[in-house]
Protein backbone atom coordinates (compact mmCIF):
# COMPACT_ATOMS: atom_id res chain seq x y z
CA UNK A 1 0.00 0.00 0.00
CA UNK A 2 1.15 3.20 -0.73
CA UNK A 3 1.88 5.23 2.08
CA UNK A 4 -0.20 8.55 2.37
CA UNK A 5 1.66 12.01 0.93
CA UNK A 6 2.40 14.82 3.33
CA UNK A 7 2.48 17.70 1.83
CA UNK A 8 5.37 20.25 3.11
CA UNK A 9 4.82 22.99 5.11
CA UNK A 10 6.26 24.68 2.04
CA UNK A 11 4.39 23.77 -0.77
CA UNK A 12 0.86 24.54 1.32
CA UNK A 13 2.42 28.07 2.01
CA UNK A 14 2.86 28.39 -2.11
CA UNK A 15 -0.61 26.75 -2.98
CA UNK A 16 -2.24 29.50 -0.45
CA UNK A 17 -0.42 32.24 -1.95
CA UNK A 18 -1.25 30.93 -5.41
CA UNK A 19 -4.69 30.96 -5.41
CA UNK A 20 -4.50 34.63 -5.73
CA UNK A 21 -3.59 33.64 -9.55
CA UNK A 22 -6.11 31.23 -10.30
CA UNK A 23 -7.31 32.07 -14.20
CA UNK A 24 -9.23 29.79 -15.60
CA UNK A 25 -8.59 31.21 -18.97
CA UNK A 26 -5.02 31.28 -19.01
CA UNK A 27 -4.89 27.54 -17.24
CA UNK A 28 -3.57 28.75 -14.50
CA UNK A 29 -5.00 26.55 -11.76
CA UNK A 30 -3.13 25.71 -9.05
CA UNK A 31 -4.40 23.17 -6.30
CA UNK A 32 -6.12 23.18 -3.10
CA UNK A 33 -4.33 21.21 -0.38
CA UNK A 34 -6.40 18.18 -0.93
CA UNK A 35 -6.04 17.86 -4.62
CA UNK A 36 -2.58 18.26 -4.33
CA UNK A 37 -2.16 15.18 -1.87
CA UNK A 38 -4.75 13.31 -4.02
CA UNK A 39 -2.99 13.68 -7.14
CA UNK A 40 0.41 13.23 -5.46
CA UNK A 41 -0.80 10.16 -4.44
CA UNK A 42 -1.95 9.24 -8.03
CA UNK A 43 1.21 9.48 -9.31
CA UNK A 44 3.48 7.62 -6.83
CA UNK A 45 3.15 4.30 -9.07
CA UNK A 46 6.03 6.28 -11.46
CA UNK A 47 9.39 5.32 -10.46
CA UNK A 48 10.94 8.94 -10.63
CA UNK A 49 8.04 10.54 -8.71
CA UNK A 50 8.60 8.38 -6.24
CA UNK A 51 12.45 8.90 -6.29
CA UNK A 52 12.15 12.77 -6.66
CA UNK A 53 9.49 13.11 -4.33
CA UNK A 54 7.75 14.89 -6.57
CA UNK A 55 4.27 16.94 -4.97
CA UNK A 56 1.82 18.23 -7.61
CA UNK A 57 1.30 21.89 -7.57
CA UNK A 58 -1.08 22.47 -10.67
CA UNK A 59 -3.33 21.35 -12.92
CA UNK A 60 -4.00 22.72 -16.54
CA UNK A 61 -6.02 19.94 -18.14
CA UNK A 62 -2.92 19.28 -20.23
CA UNK A 63 -1.65 15.77 -17.81
CA UNK A 64 1.46 17.81 -17.61
CA UNK A 65 1.76 19.54 -14.45
CA UNK A 66 4.39 21.45 -12.60
CA UNK A 67 5.93 19.77 -9.50
CA UNK A 68 7.92 20.33 -6.35
CA UNK A 69 10.99 18.04 -6.12
CA UNK A 70 10.70 17.01 -2.15
CA UNK A 71 14.23 14.82 -2.36
CA UNK A 72 17.47 14.23 -3.51
CA UNK A 73 20.61 16.89 -5.06
CA UNK A 74 17.25 19.18 -6.80
CA UNK A 75 15.11 19.20 -3.69
CA UNK A 76 13.67 22.60 -3.51
CA UNK A 77 13.09 22.86 -7.45
CA UNK A 78 10.30 22.83 -9.87
CA UNK A 79 10.08 20.31 -12.65
CA UNK A 80 7.40 20.46 -15.11
CA UNK A 81 6.47 16.85 -15.82
CA UNK A 82 5.72 17.16 -19.38
CA UNK A 83 5.51 13.93 -21.64
CA UNK A 84 6.64 15.66 -24.88
CA UNK A 85 9.43 16.92 -24.46
CA UNK A 86 11.05 15.57 -21.32
CA UNK A 87 10.29 16.58 -18.15
CA UNK A 88 12.66 19.96 -17.33
CA UNK A 89 13.84 21.60 -14.47
CA UNK A 90 12.08 25.21 -14.54
CA UNK A 91 12.53 27.20 -11.52
CA UNK A 92 15.11 27.06 -8.85
CA UNK A 93 11.96 27.50 -6.05
CA UNK A 94 8.28 28.17 -5.72
CA UNK A 95 9.02 31.45 -4.72
CA UNK A 96 10.69 31.53 -8.27
CA UNK A 97 7.16 29.56 -9.92
CA UNK A 98 4.81 32.02 -7.89
CA UNK A 99 6.29 34.78 -9.84
CA UNK A 100 6.02 33.50 -13.22
CA UNK A 101 2.22 32.84 -12.61
CA UNK A 102 1.44 36.33 -11.17
CA UNK A 103 3.68 37.56 -14.08
CA UNK A 104 1.41 35.10 -16.24
CA UNK A 105 -1.68 36.54 -14.65
CA UNK A 106 -1.11 39.94 -14.98
CA UNK A 107 -0.01 40.00 -18.62
CA UNK A 108 -2.72 37.66 -19.54
CA UNK A 109 -0.41 34.69 -20.06
CA UNK A 110 -0.84 31.21 -20.80
CA UNK A 111 0.59 29.03 -18.64
CA UNK A 112 2.10 27.29 -21.58
CA UNK A 113 3.81 30.29 -22.09
CA UNK A 114 5.63 31.46 -18.69
CA UNK A 115 8.92 33.14 -18.61
CA UNK A 116 11.85 30.43 -16.88
CA UNK A 117 15.06 32.01 -15.20
CA UNK A 118 18.25 30.72 -16.84
CA UNK A 119 19.44 27.94 -14.26
CA UNK A 120 22.63 28.60 -12.36
CA UNK A 121 24.45 26.11 -10.59
CA UNK A 122 23.50 24.10 -7.42
CA UNK A 123 25.24 25.69 -4.22
CA UNK A 124 25.59 21.61 -3.18
CA UNK A 125 28.13 20.04 -6.64
CA UNK A 126 29.37 17.13 -4.55
CA UNK A 127 25.65 15.92 -3.84
CA UNK A 128 24.61 16.59 -7.33
CA UNK A 129 27.53 15.35 -9.09
CA UNK A 130 27.80 12.06 -6.72
CA UNK A 131 24.47 11.27 -7.84
CA UNK A 132 24.82 12.53 -11.26
CA UNK A 133 27.75 9.99 -12.09
CA UNK A 134 25.72 7.49 -9.72
CA UNK A 135 23.16 7.36 -12.37
CA UNK A 136 25.63 7.59 -15.16
CA UNK A 137 27.20 3.93 -13.74
CA UNK A 138 23.85 2.25 -12.86
CA UNK A 139 21.24 0.93 -14.60
CA UNK A 140 18.32 2.66 -13.51
CA UNK A 141 15.37 2.66 -16.15
CA UNK A 142 14.77 6.10 -15.62
CA UNK A 143 18.11 7.18 -15.48
CA UNK A 144 18.59 9.52 -17.84
CA UNK A 145 15.77 11.11 -17.26
CA UNK A 146 17.06 12.16 -13.83
CA UNK A 147 19.84 13.08 -15.50
CA UNK A 148 18.20 15.63 -17.72
CA UNK A 149 16.64 17.21 -14.37
CA UNK A 150 20.04 17.32 -12.51
CA UNK A 151 22.80 18.46 -15.67
CA UNK A 152 20.82 22.05 -16.02
CA UNK A 153 22.72 22.74 -12.11
CA UNK A 154 26.19 21.33 -13.10
CA UNK A 155 29.12 24.01 -12.75
CA UNK A 156 29.80 24.06 -16.35
CA UNK A 157 33.30 24.36 -15.33
CA UNK A 158 32.97 20.61 -14.42
CA UNK A 159 34.72 19.17 -17.70
CA UNK A 160 34.97 15.61 -16.11
CA UNK A 161 31.52 15.00 -15.47
CA UNK A 162 30.27 16.62 -19.07
CA UNK A 163 32.65 14.17 -20.48
CA UNK A 164 31.41 11.06 -18.69
CA UNK A 165 27.97 12.35 -20.25
CA UNK A 166 29.05 12.91 -23.67
CA UNK A 167 30.75 9.53 -23.70
CA UNK A 168 27.98 7.42 -22.38
CA UNK A 169 26.35 4.83 -24.60
CA UNK A 170 22.48 5.89 -23.64
CA UNK A 171 22.01 8.30 -26.89
CA UNK A 172 19.81 10.42 -24.44
CA UNK A 173 22.45 11.17 -22.46
CA UNK A 174 24.82 12.21 -25.18
CA UNK A 175 21.80 14.10 -26.20
CA UNK A 176 21.43 15.97 -22.89
CA UNK A 177 25.05 17.05 -22.92
CA UNK A 178 25.18 18.32 -25.76
CA UNK A 179 22.28 20.93 -24.91
CA UNK A 180 23.86 21.42 -21.88
CA UNK A 181 27.09 22.67 -23.95
CA UNK A 182 24.50 24.39 -26.40
CA UNK A 183 23.16 26.45 -23.14
CA UNK A 184 26.86 27.10 -21.90
CA UNK A 185 28.69 27.92 -25.08
CA UNK A 186 32.35 28.64 -23.70
CA UNK A 187 35.30 27.86 -25.45
CA UNK A 188 36.77 25.04 -22.95
CA UNK A 189 33.59 22.94 -23.98
CA UNK A 190 34.61 23.25 -27.24
CA UNK A 191 36.39 19.78 -27.29
CA UNK A 192 33.11 18.36 -26.09
CA UNK A 193 31.02 20.26 -28.54
CA UNK A 194 33.16 19.08 -31.73
CA UNK A 195 33.16 14.94 -30.37
CA UNK A 196 29.29 15.47 -30.07
CA UNK A 197 29.13 17.45 -33.22
CA UNK A 198 30.35 13.82 -34.64
CA UNK A 199 27.92 11.74 -33.09
CA UNK A 200 26.01 9.47 -35.16
CA UNK A 201 22.75 10.34 -33.63
CA UNK A 202 21.39 13.34 -35.30
CA UNK A 203 19.51 14.37 -31.97
CA UNK A 204 22.97 14.36 -30.54
CA UNK A 205 24.73 16.14 -33.05
CA UNK A 206 22.51 18.95 -34.10
CA UNK A 207 22.86 20.50 -30.22
CA UNK A 208 26.98 20.58 -30.07
CA UNK A 209 26.49 21.54 -34.00
CA UNK A 210 24.61 24.29 -32.88
CA UNK A 211 27.04 24.70 -29.73
CA UNK A 212 29.74 24.77 -31.98
CA UNK A 213 28.01 27.85 -34.38
CA UNK A 214 28.08 29.91 -31.20
CA UNK A 215 31.40 29.78 -30.59
CA UNK A 216 33.08 29.79 -33.92
CA UNK A 217 35.44 33.35 -33.70
CA UNK A 218 36.00 32.66 -30.20
CA UNK A 219 39.37 31.23 -28.67
CA UNK A 220 39.75 28.93 -25.65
Amino acid sequence: MTPPIVIPNEVLSFLSDADEFRDADLRINPLTATECATQSAAMQEIDVVRTLGLIVLDDADDSNPYCYVSKGPAQGTVVHFSHDPEPQLRFHSLGEFLEALKTAQQDGSDIDDLQFPVLTPSADQRMLVGRVRELLEGSDEDGALQIGLYLPLLDPDDLDTLALCAAHEDFLVREIAATFILDHAKPALRGLAERLAADKSAQVSRPAQQALARLSGTRK
